[in-house]
């Protein structure tokens, strides 16, 4: 597929519509540009803001719909999270209309069209895409990987790791504690664990495990993290 150098997408300022700054010089995507006009959100945002600050900014989004589903996937007192889920996915998907803006109608049709037939392919055969992913592995190939569980700063929570995982450390990530355990990657069933966080000097009153210490706030909080797994009523 040819490329071309984007300079603009087309833009005006009549009936109150808004010119936005081009995109950085020199940079390429691939050809076709949509002929919709200003009045389309999507093309005013690249228009205004820039192609490159809009990747970045649907990386950004991305990482908060992930964020958003690990914790409604690892915490069980999960209701409230179903909201934040749509919310950051309704976000992901205002990034993806403005990407359709970047490439063009055409080309984006095109590449839909092609993934939603591999799709529906792998729909009507599953069980021969689950053996070819399995082939793809190899023999020698670990069937191991590492996950991430965000905690909430409270005494006592509980939360879901998938069935005989290897629970590894905590660590403090950008001001948020986070579990990090080896788990099997096609594992469907999970544990339960119930995580106590105890800050120094105060009175341990619970049977766990000890699993790490945790700085936060350059030191000033200090946090030591236990764990013990049980089985749900």
């Amino acid at each position: 597929m040819s490329k071309k150098t984007l300079t603009a997408i087309p833009s005006s300022t009549t009936d109150g519509e808004i010119e936005g700054s081009n995109p950085s010089p020199g940079y390429t995507i691939y050809k076709g540009v949509s002929t919709i006009g200003t009045s389309n959100p999507y093309r005013r945002a690249v228009n205004l803001w820039g192609v490159d600050n809009q990747l970045n900014k649907t990386t950004e989004e991305c990482q908060e719909l992930i964020e958003a589903i690990d914790i409604h996937r690892f915490m069980t007192d999960n209701d409230d999270t179903w909201w934040d889920i749509l919310e950051e996915a309704v976000d992901v998907y205002i990034m993806v209309r403005q990407i359709k803006e970047i490439f063009g109608e055409a080309d984006f049709s095109k590449m839909l069209e092609l993934k939603m037939n591999k799709f529906q392919h792998y729909m009507d055969n599953p069980k021969k895409y689950l053996n070819s992913i399995n082939a793809e592995k190899g023999e020698n190939m670990c069937d191991k990987t590492v996950w991430r569980f965000p905690l909430r700063l409270t005494d006592e929570q509980v939360i879901q790791v998938p069935k005989d995982a290897e629970i590894l450390c905590v660590k403090n990530q950008e001001g948020s504690l986070q579990i990090y355990a080896e788990v099997e990657r096609d594992t469907l069933s999970f544990d339960h664990y119930t995580i106590y966080i105890l800050g120094t000097g105060r009175d341990k009153t619970f049977n766990a495990t000890y699993l790490d210490t945790v700085l936060m706030a350059d030191g000033d909080l200090v946090w030591h993290i236990y764990y013990s797994r049980f089985a749900p009523e």
